[in-house]
């Protein structure tokens, strides 16, 4: 007999087609319409209408509305009331049905719901958290839209009470809750938390007669029959759990009954009726084989309920019977639906030998007879259209005759009208993933129709391409001929010049032999009193007709205590032959100038000589406190070199202005002149008071400059600028360091973004006509980036530089830049330094390093000149959301693309410092701080790093955390050691108290320990012991434990270390399993606190060694170099982590170098793979360095070095720049050579 309560407490979810809770539309969700009846309709209006006494002139949120009939109910009290759902559908059909002014539907998501923050009074939240797995980020989003004592009423089933043990659960539903840990899910969020329980019971209610509530009235839930009654306080066995939540005082809540008007005595007859149908048990059947088929005679027999879930046992005395065919079994006879959910097969002691659960695994069961498998994804159905449906295991593996059990979970639903159901169901469910699949199939279409007319284009370009390179070919052919004939002149020309200098270099010989002869040493007083008196007879020469005008630019202050002194300025010949050079003097020892620099304020004052517009000269010479005398001297073609100036150190500073008989111009207002600070470039040209009517005046003669040797037609770089208010002189002066560029084949895009001064527009508008590769366009005010792009869109060279409207380039910077690209280079940046905008001078070079990715992630390093090819570009673009840090976010995207990156060491770019800017000051804009962390974060993600970007100490500096990690692959530490118990207690005590990374071994690698307190370290700390004869060899050592490692990571730790960050661990390894990193270093510390280790420089006292020695900690470094992880050339083995395969891959330690050097050799062994060296300021130790070297093996070392890598460490560091003095390691600047 079937419990008679349970029947009536099911009457309204009976399985008949007019009450699926699942509509026809969609048959994956699970949702309440109007067309639905009994228990799940009253346990839904009931819900809303308590909420609905709750939401009286409220603004209310209905939660997974659904199809909208509970927004409508609660719509009919509040102020308003919003309906949320996920379907769009669903939505549709809720704003056409049911129209209020105060009643809203929108389609959004539970996590991220379309409503403004702190909008909502009452949320009402039924049976949708548990469809949910981040049910934390739903009630995150009810807190945020709640007001300050905004209130929940939110409902879920009890997971206890909802579904059967045995049966499979909803499976609709995702992630279920007791009622404890729903009450504590609410407690997370709300202060104040009541729970209530709900369910469905064909029952008797008894309730007072007043609406008054008298304290001795107890609500007591009874149940019983005929012969016993049994009360309980409260509700009994709640099937779901209603809450109510607000972080303020709870109001009162209606609870009672909720009555569905349907007459009693047709529930009971239809319970009756469906209790008769229930009692007529449906029969399971057990067929085993005997001699290859079934007796018709079923072994074992079992009945089972319809319309349920069972759990079904049957007994096998006969086990298998002869095991000559699979068991079988027949699940009724009777037209329907059979569901199964899991099968077993035990022992008679209660062994399992098989089983099946899940769609999945059942799928191997065989359906024959008059049923057949129906298509489903959640449960394993069978459809039967016949009277004997049948079920075939497959074949188990155990002894005939055995006796066993068989366990089967199933549910059998019977009627042609389920079978029915199923099919409208399937049916829908085709007809959507028909449409679906249509769909694709046309979007598939589109698709190829797009690839058909881009192959067709990409066709034209490449017939248009393959003109372009005959064309191309043809003249690089005359290139190729030209090139030859220019490299047998310059031959011809080095074997002339050669011979000079060995004429010269005998002649000087055959001086210096005269002057320490004993006849000069008796001439010389002679000799120089007649000098004196012939000058005294010259004191007013007539002029010459080859006279030199010149004047000096500077040195504003002639001082010898500085290590150099540049001179700078202009001289030419007023007739007669022209000047070729000029240079200087101190004592024997001669400097040439670069001459020949163009001087356009020159010429505009002396129209009348072609000369003087080339007659430019710069050049840097080195002086020591001993210098006493500087000459400055020129030779023309066909004369000897004659004196300009002499100038004694001690003496004031010479005229700035002079002839060398007289004055052959008036000179140049000095606010026209430039005024070079420092030889990392030529001085640009300044004007401190340009107006608008100036601009075209002041360049017309470098634009007819310019025409006169540019291609105009075919420009192979574009400089893009954008503009904004730009001040008059700013074009000038950008134009003029533009237009008197070494390269000429340039074009210049002009973007303006919306500039409210007209006159920056009229400027613009000039430019473009007086220069056909000047193009302007006047947009919008979109931003700088969205007019960085509009000035892409109008490119035509094959590259694009950028450059700001108020910086300046270096004359020599776009060739150096194309020199570089046209060696397959895709970008490449340049140094740069800061024009004071107030001081008029050029200050704080930056030199940088080489490409280097991961000193990029910290700091904004690259910065300007940058170029790179046109596609590239634009294929990139520059992104609107990081205006501010556009460059250095559009720079870590063209980064990720793999593009062949290189670096020009020298300064083409001056960075104007004006008030307010960044080049002013790092702390000038705090919001690009946050749009670079931003930006990185967004990088580390997109190149899938684990790891997040965190502000560092320093402005405009990241900090490259990892992530918590899910898993802790296991590291050995080798520690090579011998006696020293001070320090080797040292480091395993900061090892294994120090260090938070949980999975690591410690190998100590023993040389011949006779120490007893050292014995007994090793015996008290958990370590591995490895015993390493005499003599040491540090190599051997290592490489000995790294044979020996269990680990799959390997960390170098020399005894002489001391942990001091807990994290250490975790930062290396960070590194370590990125596949293109080789080795990661640490930063190690002195005793003092002073940086000890932060990478290796190659080239250092010969060799390589250590930055920054002596610099404190915490300082930023050069650039953000002590601050910031960054590629190096190598780093130290006294801790060095590596990968186990790539450590033996590479070929291990070179146990030939028996002290130092080994890291270096490894390190160099693996950059040479293409494998990155990265040091990390993240992971600190201290360093208490060794003085016990023997030197012999250090000389032995070096040599052995210096054989294998001479020509590498020759070659320079590329991550430290040229122009830095390597010899000192500092990052001060290089001497002058």
């Amino acid at each position: 007999m079937v419990d008679e309560e349970a029947i009536v407490l099911s009457l309204a979810v009976m399985p008949v087609p007019s009450q699926s809770a699942t509509p026809v539309h969609n048959p994956h969700i699970e949702r309440l319409v109007p067309s639905i009846k009994g228990e799940t309709a009253m346990e839904h209006l009931h819900r809303y209408a308590i909420a609905r006494d709750l939401s009286g002139g409220k603004r209310v949120l209905d939660l997974a509305c659904g199809e909208g009939f509970g927004a409508a109910l609660l719509s009919q009290t509040a102020d308003r009331v919003t309906g949320v759902d996920i379907c769009e559908e669903t939505i549709t059909a809720a704003s056409a049905k049911y129209q209020r002014e105060n009643l809203k539907f929108v389609v959004g998501s539970a996590t991220d719901l379309p409503i403004a923050s702190c909008s909502i009074d009452l949320v009402a939240c039924f049976e949708t958290i548990e469809h949910v797995a981040d049910q934390e980020g739903i009630l995150g989003e009810i807190k945020r839209v709640l007001k300050p004592a905004g209130l929940l009423i939110v409902s879920t089933p009890d997971k206890d009470q909802y579904n059967a043990p045995d049966l499979p659960p909803n499976p609709y539903h995702t992630k279920e809750l007791s009622r404890d840990e729903f009450k504590q899910l609410l407690q997370r969020y709300f202060k104040n938390v009541e729970l209530f329980g709900q369910r469905v019971a064909y029952a008797s209610n008894v309730a007072e007669d007043s609406a008054a509530t008298r304290s001795h009235v107890r609500y007591v839930s009874y149940r019983g029959d005929y012969y016993h009654a049994d009360g309980e306080e409260g509700l009994t066995r709640p099937r779901y759990l209603l809450a109510l939540c607000s972080t303020a005082d709870l109001p009162a809540m209606n609870v009672g009954i909720f009555e569905d008007p349907v007459d009693s005595e047709l529930v009971v007859h239809s319970a009756r009726e469906w209790l008769a149908k229930d009692e007529a048990e449906a029969k399971l059947q057990i067929f085993v084989s005997q001699n290859g088929s079934y007796d018709e005679h079923p072994c074992s027999t079992a009945a089972f309920p319809r319309n349920r879930w069972r759990r079904v046992r049957v007994d096998l005395p006969h086990g298998l019977g002869d095991g000559s065919a699979p068991l079988r079994f027949d699940p009724g006879n009777e037209i329907g639906v059979i569901q199964i959910a899991r099968i077993q097969v035990r022992m008679a002691t209660n062994q399992l030998i098989w089983r099946a659960r899940g769609v999945a695994e059942l799928a191997q069961l065989v359906v024959g007879g008059t049923a057949v498998v129906a298509p489903d994804e959640r449960v394993f159905r069978i459809l039967n259209y016949g009277v004997d449906p049948q079920v075939l295991l497959p074949r188990i593996d155990v002894a005939s005759g055995l006796p066993l059990k068989l366990e089967i979970w199933l549910r059998l639903d019977i009627g042609p009208e389920t079978v029915a159901e199923y099919f409208a169901a399937l049916q829908s469910r085709q007809r959507t993933a028909f449409a679906k699949r249509e769909a694709q199939l046309r979007e598939t279409e589109r698709q190829r129709a797009a690839l058909e007319n881009n192959l067709r284009s990409l066709e034209e370009q490449r017939l248009s391409l393959e003109v372009a390179l005959d064309e191309h070919q043809a003249e690089l052919a005359a290139h190729r001929s030209e090139l030859e004939r220019l490299e047998r002149e310059v031959w011809e020309n080095r074997v002339r010049r050669a011979d000079f200098a060995a004429r010269l270099k005998e002649r000087e010989k055959w001086i210096t032999e005269l002057q320490e002869s004993l006849v000069w040493k008796a001439a010389k007083p002679l000799w120089k009193a007649e000098r004196h008196l012939s000058r005294r007879k010259a004191a007013t020469p007539e002029p010459a007709a080859d006279e030199i005008v010149f004047a000096l630019d500077g040195p504003g202050v002639w001082n010898a205590r500085r290590n150099s002194v540049e001179l700078t300025g202009w001289c030419f010949t007023r007739g007669g032959p022209q000047i070729v050079g000029v240079r200087a003097k101190i004592g024997r020892k001669s400097y040439f100038a670069r001459y020949g620099l163009q001087r356009a304020d020159v010429a505009k004052m002396a129209m009348t000589d072609p000369a003087t517009l080339y007659s430019g000269f710069s050049l840097r010479i080195p002086v020591t406190p001993e210098t006493s005398v500087i000459r400055l001297e020129a030779i023309t073609h066909d004369g000897p070199w004659r004196l300009v100036l002499e100038h004694s150190l001690a003496a004031p500073a010479p005229p700035r202005h002079r002839s060398t008989s007289a004055p052959a111009i008036e000179p140049p207002p000095t606010e026209r002149l430039d005024r070079p600070i420092h030889a990392n470039g030529s001085q640009p040209v300044l004007y401190p008071n340009v107006s608008a009517d100036e601009v075209l005046p002041l360049l017309g003669p470098h634009i007819q400059q310019h025409l006169a040797r540019a291609n105009v037609t075919k420009p192979i770089i574009t400089v893009i600028t954008p503009t904004f208010n730009t001040a008059p002189r700013w074009f000038v002066e950008a134009g003029a360091s533009l237009l008197n560029q070494s390269f000429t084949d340039w074009e210049w895009c002009l973007v303006d973004d919306g500039s409210q001064d007209m006159q920056t527009k009229r400027i613009l508008e000039s430019l473009a006509q007086a220069h056909p590769n000047i193009h302007v366009k006047l947009s919008s005010s979109k931003g700088i980036s969205a007019a960085a792009n509009e000035a892409l869109e109008m490119t035509r060279g094959e590259f694009v530089c950028f450059l700001d409207h108020d910086d300046l380039l270096a004359p020599e910077a776009l060739q150096a830049m194309y020199d570089v690209l046209s060696q397959g280079f895709d970008v490449v940046y340049s140094d740069e330094d800061k024009l004071d905008d107030n001081r008029r001078l050029l200050t704080e070079p930056f030199f940088k390093p080489d490409w280097s990715p991961e000193y990029f992630r910290g700091a904004m390093y690259v910065g300007h000149l940058l170029c790179l090819r046109r596609d590239l570009a634009c294929r990139v673009r520059f992104d609107t959301n990081f205006d501010g840090v556009q460059d250095f976010e559009f720079m870590l995207r063209v980064g990720e693309t793999g593009a062949r990156i290189g670096h020009v060491p020298r300064i083409l770019y001056h960075w104007r410092k004006t008030p307010g800017s960044i080049a002013e000051t790092s702390a000038a804009k705090p919001q690009a701080a946050v749009l670079q962390e931003k930006a990185v974060n967004a990088h580390l993600q997109r190149v899938n790093l684990p790891a997040e970007a965190r502000a560092g100490s320093a402005p405009h500096r990241l900090r490259i955390v990892p992530k918590p990690r899910s898993s802790s692959p296991k590291i050995s530490i080798t520690v090579p050691t011998r006696d020293s118990p001070d320090l080797l207690a040292r480091c395993l005590k900061s090892l294994f108290e120090t260090t938070a990374y949980p999975n690591y071994e410690v190998i100590l690698v023993d040389n011949d320990t006779g120490d007893a307190q050292a014995l007994e370290l090793m015996r008290h700390y958990p370590v591995t012991r490895i015993y390493l004869p005499n003599p040491f060899n540090f190599s051997r050592a290592n490489n000995l434990a790294a044979r020996r490692a269990d680990g799959e990571y390997l960390v170098f730790l020399n005894n002489d270390t001391e942990i001091i960050s807990r994290e250490w661990l975790d930062h290396l390894l960070y590194y370590a399993e990125q596949r293109d990193v080789g080795a990661v270093g640490a930063l190690l510390l002195h005793d003092d606190g002073s940086v000890q280790h932060a990478g290796v420089i190659l080239g250092m006292r010969g060799t390589a060694d250590h930055s920054m020695r002596g610099f404190r900690a915490k300082s930023d470094g050069y650039a953000g170099s002590l601050s910031c992880a960054r590629e190096v050339s190598a780093v130290t083995a006294a801790c060095m982590a590596v990968r186990k395969s790539t450590f033996f891959e590479v070929g291990e330690l070179n146990e030939h170098f028996f002290t130092i050097y080994q890291d270096l050799d490894f390190c160099l062994r693996l950059r040479e793979r293409g494998l990155r060296i990265i040091w990390t300021p993240q992971a600190v130790l201290l360093h208490h360095e060794s003085l016990s070297r023997q030197s012999y093996y250090d000389v032995v070392d070096r040599y052995l070095l210096l054989d294998q890598w001479e020509e590498v460490i020759q070659r320079g560091d590329p991550y430290y720049n040229r122009n830095l003095n390597v010899e000192r390691g500092d990052y001060s600047l290089a001497p002058e050579r």
